[in-house]
């Protein structure tokens, strides 16, 4: 019925369908034909399985009674997994069980699925195959081309979690009847989420790294246990959506609660970073760059993950996967960085430096993300909520790229400045509640939480004091929305001379404001101010650079 894996016709790589697809019924790899077919079965419907395994690899000689999936048809070992974390008897069962689970809630019983992605039957996990390092590179096509995705939860059983989400729900009213203040009836609440999050959240495919990127590309499948149940009906985006409106909550209590000792209340506290760790708040956006936060809390059996476990959420296919590089080669943190900072800030200029540097990163590095890079934590382009981010309509005001400058890989750019102090003493000259107000984000800073326009304000004239020679390059802007996006630089004197180059500036973070000239007793402002927020006033000069 099927082909033998070593009379396979050579892969299309640029097709939407992937290498291999596993036959359920008969555990049999069935690899691409031509015409995307598996055996005589063209286009077949396939679902895929998003699961943890590689922390969990048993090496050869380790607990040989253990078996492994006895897939048919390949020619590589499939690999062995310590039976604490599931058995190959319990992956076959969550595999035959997903497409009836998925049959039924379309009211097709019938009509079951019988082939599926899944990595160790698909994947050649042969070190160093070719194969390996280009499928990795495809993994958005095989998701985004799978009827329906699973997501299985190896340490949850249905009963346990019903009931302990029971449990969680009579102790949150219990709290809120005994509470005699409004902040401890909020306390209850808060505890209760919480506890309910980290419920679902303390399975290890939350910890993984590769799964975060399968739950952008995947944002619909079904949660099944290690049962192979449909956990209470529950769908993945119906849980992201529910930490989203989570996320928003604390932040709307942090920001405009009447009592400022809310804002760092030890229960808030602890649902925000519960949330945080569970690495799904702001996957509906469906933009990139909120990954970065969950990111550093993901684990990764190679340092290297860091990039190919996330790299198709942007699309791209970089180190080893890029087709044409030799498999075989070895690419380094640095490299693989580079490679990714350098197509993002090509293709995607703005979206590129919606990020925060956590820790001060290497010289000429603060250009791109790195490991320790989070999502900007303050800019209302970018804030928490049900709609579309602002960020995807701004128009681009800025090329960027790079270039190497003594060995290493600087950002370049070619667009307007402006001095920083020019826009901040502008924003002081509107007053705190002036419309034309705007917001810093730095690098290497403490995460304050901002209810207070005074502060924000505050905030911008410090820097404009600490760094009088700080400028604003102009990212973004949409005069619709009335908003500006810019990088903020200071001059890098010691690289200057040390490379030659007048042109060296360091990124201290961002800034953000509005290109309305209002102020606060709602007067126009001058048509100067709406020209320098407008980023053509002459304040802003024509200017070309290297920042890292």
């Amino acid at each position: 019925m099927f082909p033998d894996p070593d009379s396979a016709p050579e892969f299309d790589d640029e097709c939407a369908w992937p290498r291999r697809l596993l036959h359920i019924p008969t555990l049999t790899s069935v690899p691409w034909a031509a015409g995307n077919f598996y055996g005589s079965d063209c286009e077949p419907r396939y679902i895929a399985l998003s699961y943890t395994w590689g922390r969990w690899r048993l090496e050869t000689g380790d607990r040989v009674d253990v078996p492994a999936l006895p897939v048919k048809n390949v020619t590589w070992d499939t690999p062995r997994v310590q039976p604490e974390h599931f058995t190959a008897a319990e992956l076959r069962n969550v595999l035959e069980s997903a497409p009836r689970v998925f049959s039924e809630s379309q009211d097709v019983p019938d009509a079951l699925i019988e082939y599926a992605w899944l990595d160790v039957a698909c994947i050649n996990q042969t070190a160093g195959a070719v194969e390996m390092a280009l499928e990795v590179g495809r993994q958005a096509k095989i998701f985004k081309g799978a009827t329906m995705t699973f997501v299985w939860l190896t340490t949850l059983s249905e009963n346990e979690y019903l009931a302990q989400r029971e449990k969680n729900e009579q102790v949150a009213k219990q709290k809120k009847a005994l509470a005699t203040t409004r902040l401890e009836q909020q306390r209850a609440g808060w505890d209760s989420i919480r506890a309910e999050v980290e419920d679902l959240t303390s399975d290890p495919w939350f910890s993984s790294l590769w799964t975060l990127q399968e739950a952008y590309l995947a944002p619909h499948a079904f949660i099944m246990t290690r049962k192979g149940e449909w956990l209470d009906s529950m769908i993945l985006d119906r849980f992201i959506e529910y930490c989203q409106l989570m996320q928003g909550i604390v932040l709307h209590d942090q920001l405009y609660a009447p009592d400022p000792s809310v804002r760092n209340d030890e229960c808030l506290l602890k649902l925000k970073k519960a949330l945080d760790h569970s690495g799904v708040s702001g996957l509906t956006w469906q933009l990139p760059l909120t990954l970065l936060g969950a990111a550093r809390y993901r684990k990764t059996t190679r340092a290297e993950d860091r990039v190919y476990g996330i790299m198709q959420v942007f699309g791209f296919r970089l180190g080893k996967s890029r087709p044409g590089v030799d498999p075989s080669r070895k690419f380094d943190m640095t490299e693989l960085e580079d490679e990714l900072g350098r197509e993002l800030l090509e293709r995607e200029p703005i979206m590129s430096q919606m990020h925060i540097h956590a820790e001060l990163p290497p010289v000429g590095q603060g250009w791109r993300i790195t490991s320790t890079s989070e999502q900007t934590r303050k800019l209302r382009l970018i804030s928490y909520g049900p709609n579309r981010p602002p960020i995807k309509d701004l128009g681009v005001q800025v090329q960027l790229s790079t270039v190497n400058l003594g060995g290493t890989l600087w950002g370049s750019f070619n667009g307007r400045l402006c001095a920083f102090s020019k826009l901040a003493h502008a924003w002081e000259s509107f007053g705190a509640f002036g419309s034309g107000n705007g917001i810093v984000d730095l690098d290497c800073s403490q995460h304050t939480i901002v209810n207070n326009p005074k502060q924000i304000l505050q905030e911008a004239l410090d820097l404009s004091y600490s760094h009088p020679d700080a400028a604003v390059l102009l990212l973004g802007k949409n005069d619709n929305l009335n908003v500006a996006l810019g990088l903020l630089l200071a001059p890098r004197p010691v690289e200057a001379e040390r490379l030659e180059r007048a042109d060296i500036w360091q990124r201290l973070g961002l800034c953000e404001w509005s290109t309305r000239a209002e102020s606060a007793a709602g007067t126009d402002g001058e048509t100067d101010t709406a020209a320098l927020y407008g980023g053509t006033s002459s304040d802003w000069s024509s200017c070309t650079g290297v920042f890292g």
